[in-house]
């Protein structure tokens, strides 16, 4: 992509991904979580005491367009760091009982759930592909193995397993997924490394 943004808290900083040239500063209060494409931002942000999801068209970045409303949790539960790629995004929403993982399309605004689990934490979403080929990476976490996983959009089921390690240390967080690698940010002893898996 084109692109680089940065959350600051109070706004986004959209740069140019080869000169880190600042592009726009957008605001957005609130915000700790974004992910940008070519035409979209989406980004988590903090409001009236809940995570809530939010798009924004960035077709023209010095005039973007208005906010538009993705997703709120209420009560216990908690949205995820999100995942776009062209126009369709994706994170997890945690609840007490239940999690899973949707994605959303700026095109239909539409949402829909592509994976579920009452058992399995599932986090840390990202996307790859267009139409029939998205692909989505995340993580499956229980309280004795970490999974990254990849499936197809469209297909039932949870997909497979490219990566598999016992316990929760280091704690796997941040995926990104290329043509033919996926990438998974390993967390633990006062560092973090990047892992590289291939497809």
């Amino acid at each position: 992509g084109r692109y680089v943004a940065v959350a600051t808290g109070v706004s986004i900083r959209l740069l140019d991904r080869a000169s880190l040239r600042l592009i726009a500063e957008i605001p957005a209060p609130g915000v700790d979580a974004v992910a940008v494409s070519d035409e979209w931002l989406v980004y988590r942000a903090r409001r009236d005491g809940r995570d809530v999801m939010l798009g924004r068209s960035i077709a023209s970045p010095a005039t973007p367009g208005e906010e538009i409303a993705i997703s709120g949790a209420a009560g216990g539960s908690q949205l995820g760091i999100p995942g776009l790629h062209g126009k369709l995004a994706a994170f997890a929403i945690a609840k007490r009982r239940a999690n899973r993982i949707v994605t959303y399309g700026f095109d239909s605004r539409k949402g829909r759930t592509v994976v579920a689990s009452h058992k399995a934490a599932l986090s840390n979403a990202s996307l790859h592909g267009d139409g029939k080929k998205t692909k989505l990476l995340y993580v499956r976490a229980t309280r004795k193995r970490q999974r990254l996983m990849i499936k197809r959009i469209g297909r039932k089921g949870a997909g497979h397993a490219i990566l598999s390690r016992k316990g929760r240390k280091p704690m796997m967080w941040s995926t990104a997924l290329a043509e033919d690698r996926a990438y998974v940010t390993l967390l633990g002893g006062g560092s973090a490394r990047i892992v590289s898996v291939g497809r």
